[in-house]
């Protein structure tokens, strides 16, 4: 966990944990995420940004999924 301070000078921390997650086959796909909180005044959270790095899992997940956000070139 690290705590600071957004550029407006709202108390910001974030904490980073590691996930666990397996794909509907079974195969494991673990990832990073961490999440940035800034606090309102009385303490709670005012704002939530949740940022995960799949980068390395993303390709089991498409080929799994037979989907993927990226775009498609018709090769025609």
């Amino acid at each position: 966990m690290a705590e600071g301070r957004t550029q407006q000078g709202a108390a910001l921390i974030s904490f980073w944990f590691h996930f666990d997650w397996r794909l509907p086959s079974g195969a494991a796909a673990p990832f990073d995420v961490v999440d940035l909180a800034e606090l309102a005044e009385d303490g709670r959270i005012a704002t939530l940004r949740i940022v995960y790095d799949t980068v390395d899992v993303r390709p089991a997940f498409e080929r799994e999924t037979g989907s993927s956000w990226r775009p498609t070139t018709d090769q025609s």
